[in-house]
């Protein structure tokens, strides 16, 4: 399931670049930054994520009702 997710993290920001490119009249460079920023912050919150469930077991991590992105936030467990 996690390298789905960072299969897909990825194919979006790819897809998002030409769209930076355009709108943001970013350099080439620029965009590398971009992946490599994205990159690095998503594999620290995997991490932390990891680190967690380790450290307060699976179950209390998914209990613990934290704010996703707003996609994500029906499946949470405090969901209505």
């Amino acid at each position: 399931m996690a390298g789905f997710m960072i299969g897909l993290d990825a194919t979006v920001v790819t897809t998002a670049l030409p769209t930076i490119h355009a709108d943001l009249h970013a350099s080439v460079s620029t965009l590398g930054w971009t992946v490599s920023a994205y990159s690095l912050a998503f594999a620290a919150l995997v991490l932390t994520g990891t680190a967690l469930g380790d450290w307060f077991g699976r179950t209390a991590n998914a209990r613990s009702c934290w704010p996703g992105p707003p996609p994500a936030r029906p499946a949470s467990p405090c969901s209505p």
